[in-house]
């Protein structure tokens, strides 16, 4: 209302509009983490409508309370400013608060290694890929657990002790950094069923020729592969097999057996060494093996690889020599009738106890033994005798 001086007056009414008093306010479940940090926030705004989330990464929101998650790439911590700014419905009262939100660096477990299956014992190398990691913790799900401030890669041998199923172990890698985040992953190594190859011989040394019986002991195989040094295999399950040595030292054979499991993958190998002396060959030449009594006999000894030598004459006399010279022997028939054979036996040895035998037959003509008797010994010219024949073996 507004007077003059004349007494007029003129009257205006206007209307004046008072908002009631907003604020801007909110609650959040975390002011600090690892990445990704997600963070829930709460409004506590007082007579608010309108609602402008600016979370200082780039990213806006108008919820009312909304959720949004946080990264930080980098090897520091990052903080984010987030301001709230809220208004009423025509804008005309606007009120605004900001919290600042920090997100510690990222750390990503990882690893990769070249095969997940193997035949055991399994060796694996595990290289270590984790991003922001500075401590880690192995834990390879047979018990073995490795703690490590060292990224580079770990090896690890699994072993699965089962000869029929395949196992399964859970490596797990948990990697932190020096703010006490965590990350973990876990990757699965299988390892075949175990197999161990494993044989018994018979004998492991001996003369030649030398036979050897194998007892396969191998436990997880299916199918089996000899291989028994001197060329010659076999695919039995328990074979035999002749070893020779024609030579004069020993040979040693390797005898290798390959034992294959049912998948036909795994496999394990077992070796015997086999010792086989060399070869004795008793030998002798007569130059006759027919004559008269008395009959003197020279034998030829062309035995190979020996050095002891024993000679059975076959008329109850021996001898035993320790080189391959001549000897002779005197055999007799004291009968006057008929012949007699002597079988002359040698047994040649080498120095490892090997022997060979070998036998020759030689016969003697009966006896004969000239005599004869005068019917006088003495007498006048002209002496007349008669002459009795006394000889023994003649006809």
């Amino acid at each position: 209302i507004v007077f003059n001086d004349e007494g007029c007056s003129d009257t205006l009414v206007r209307n004046i509009t008072v908002h009631p008093e907003i604020t801007a306010s909110f609650s959040t479940d975390g002011l600090e983490g690892c990445h990704p940090l997600t963070v829930t926030f709460t409004d506590l705004s007082v007579n608010a409508v309108n609602y402008l989330w600016d979370f200082g990464d780039g990213a806006a929101s108008v919820e009312h309370s909304p959720v949004h998650t946080f990264s930080n790439f980098g090897n520091t911590d990052t903080t984010f400013l987030v301001t709230l700014t809220t208004s009423t419905a025509d804008g005309e009262c606007v009120k605004s608060v900001s919290w600042p939100i920090t997100v510690l660096p990222q750390i990503d477990a990882e690893f990769t290694f070249p095969y997940a299956q193997g035949c055991g014992p399994f060796e694996v190398t595990f290289d270590n890929l984790t991003i922001g990691g500075t401590r880690f913790t192995w834990d390879f799900g047979d018990g073995t657990v490795v703690n490590t401030l060292n990224p580079l890669p770990q090896t690890h041998t699994f072993v699965n002790t089962n000869f029929t199923d395949p196992q399964d172990f859970v490596v797990r890698l948990r990697a932190e950094n020096d703010y006490g985040c965590v990350s973990e992953v876990v990757k699965t190594v299988t390892v075949y069923p175990a197999i161990e190859a494993g044989f018994l011989s018979s004998t492991r040394e001996g003369c030649h020729p030398l036979s050897v019986d194998f007892t396969n002991l191998t436990e997880g195989g299916q199918s089996f592969v000899w291989e028994f040094g001197d060329g010659s295999t076999s695919n039995l399950e328990d074979p035999g097999h002749i070893f020779t040595n024609t030579g004069t030292v020993d040979s040693v054979y390797t005898v290798r057996l390959m034992a294959l499991a049912p998948n036909n993958i795994c496999s394990d190998s077992f070796f015997v060494d086999i010792r086989v002396h060399p070869y004795v060959q008793a030998n002798f030449s007569l130059p006759d093996v027919l004559d008269c009594n008395p009959f003197e006999v020279e034998i030829n000894n062309s035995s190979i690889n020996a050095s002891i030598f024993r000679w059975d004459f076959g008329d109850g006399t021996d001898t035993t020599t320790f080189n391959s010279n001549a000897i002779s022997h005197l055999f007799v028939n004291p009968d006057f009738s008929n012949q007699r054979d002597y079988e002359i036996t040698l047994v040649a040895e080498n120095y490892a106890g090997c022997t060979h035998e070998i036998s020759r037959t030689i016969t003697v003509e009966p006896d004969i033994r000239v005599d004869f008797a005068p019917s006088q010994l003495r007498g006048c010219h002209p002496l007349t005798l008669d002459f009795a024949n006394l000889s023994n073996g003649a006809e």
